[in-house]
């Protein structure tokens, strides 16, 4: 009817609109029932008055009230609870509510006070063998028979800190868990979530001990490929996640901006340290000829002028490594577009690994492999098999190029291939701030990462591995 007469109305078959009166049908909504307050408290005290006299089955109701009560969860997440879900410790319980999302929820007195009955009292009066396999609350008694002894011969050598000591659950890093964490000064602790937890063996990989100082080139034959984008991001990322020295050194003949990437701190470049070079006696030295980023990553400029930076030498790159690598860990240096100026033989011959930047075009491909072939031409080998190719996305939207060929193609000749997605804040051209980038480019420069580190011990990075999105 709402519909009809405004169309008699438009077609001027009424004067007036008496469908413009008319409310919309709504069904009748009525209050879902509810127990009244004397109800609850009967059911409590019954709850209660049972569990007084330790009937396991009187406190195992008594658990699911208090809980239910205390936490205000559905009866479908407490069924889901395991003993893993319970910090008896913080009182916090780990639910996994719909959509699989998981939040922890905390609990008071009453609750814990019931959780420790069920668990030393209720529990083992009504388990058997078969439950204390099935049962998720079920718990090991510590004054039951011995396990049986094994062939191994007990030493002193098997009481190793990780065995014995009972550790504190790690901080969160990121997140609502971050944020309660530090709202409530480190008091309420909710653990790492699911995603750090997945986070953690790539963390490991990256904060792999380094012999010495490790030094990285990064190379693209094709300019507007993210090249410099790739070396300021890594670099943020390797400072940011081991914390210790990491430098970019902008060795780019034609007007380097890889110091443009971080905030002005310094108006020194490569020269300038290298005319400083018998005043250094300490980092602090050093640090006043460079910019930092953000993340405590660190850039040295390249000359802004062209006739003085083609006059960058093999020997002046040399002198700059033999400076920096005293203070710093990682070294990566940002090439030119072109491998025959005069400093690349230095770059290379000092290079521990290659990163090649690439991007999802054909002639962007092509010239990588070119890289390559030139690479394993000229007595650079074995940089080849240890070269990462990052394929970095220079707009939005997917690719008409088949990725999967294209990076299987890669890890025929190299170690591993990294896809790192369009992101706005690197497309800036500015300042990077890994705080500002997507998730997925941060993701993807964290893989990054730990691609490159897997060849910071010695006998490692030596196959490709197809890790790529």
């Amino acid at each position: 009817m709402r519909n009809f007469t405004p169309w008699l109305l438009r077609t001027r078959r009424i004067a007036t609109d008496p469908g413009a009166r008319l409310g919309a049908a709504k069904a009748h909504r009525t209050r879902p029932p509810v127990l009244r307050q004397s109800q609850a408290a009967g059911v409590m005290d019954a709850a209660g008055s049972g569990a007084q006299q330790n009937d396991p089955i009187a406190l195992r109701d008594r658990l699911i009230v208090e809980l239910l009560y205390a936490t205000g969860i559905r009866v479908g997440e407490l069924c889901g609870l395991d003993l893993g879900s319970v910090d008896r410790e913080q009182w916090l319980l780990r639910v996994i509510g719909k959509g699989d999302k998981e939040r922890s929820v905390p609990y008071g007195k009453p609750a814990a006070d019931a959780v420790d009955l069920w668990l030393h009292v209720g529990r083992p009066a009504v388990a058997t063998d078969s439950d204390t396999a099935a049962d998720p609350w079920g718990q090991q008694s510590w004054d039951g028979p011995a396990p049986e002894p094994s062939r191994h011969q007990v030493t002193s050598q098997d009481l190793v800190a990780d065995a014995l000591l009972k550790r504190a659950r790690r901080a969160p890093s990121r997140g609502w868990r971050r944020g309660l964490h530090r709202l409530t000064g480190g008091s309420v602790n909710p653990g790492e979530s699911a995603g750090e937890a997945r986070d953690a063996p790539l963390l490991d990989r990256i904060r792999q001990p380094i012999q010495g100082d490790y030094r990285i080139a990064f190379l693209s034959l094709k300019g507007g490929v993210g090249k410099t984008t790739t070396t300021i991001g890594l670099g943020s990322m390797f400072a940011s996640l081991r914390g210790d020295c990491v430098i970019a050194v902008d060795a780019n003949p034609d007007f380097g901006t890889l110091a443009q990437r971080v905030p002005l701190q310094a108006h020194s470049t490569v020269g300038d340290l290298i005319a400083a070079e018998s005043t250094i006696r300490r980092y602090l030295d050093v640090r006043a000829h460079t910019s930092q980023a953000p993340s405590r990553s660190e850039v040295l400029a390249s000359e802004q002028d062209p006739a003085i930076s083609e006059a960058f030498s093999e020997d002046d790159y040399r002198r700059v490594i033999d400076i920096l690598q005293v203070y710093y860990t990682i070294i990566l240096t940002d090439c030119g577009t072109g491998i025959i100026h005069s400093a690349m033989n230095g770059v290379l011959q000092l290079a521990n690994s290659v990163v090649l930047v690439s991007s999802p075009a054909i002639d962007g491909a092509r010239s990588a492999a070119a890289t390559l072939d030139w690479l394993q031409h000229h007595g650079y080998g074995h940089l080849v098999s240890r070269t990462v190719v990052v394929i970095s996305a220079a707009r939005p939207g997917s690719s008409t190029i088949d990725m999967t060929e294209l990076t299987n193609h890669f890890l025929l000749r190299c170690r591993a291939v990294k896809v790192v997605p369009f992101d706005e804040h690197l497309a800036e051209g500015a300042v990077v701030d890994l705080d500002l980038l997507r998730p997925a480019t941060q993701k993807a420069f964290v893989e990054l990462a730990a691609m490159v580190g897997d060849d910071f011990p010695e006998s490692a990075g030596r196959h490709a591995v197809a890790e790529w999105r």
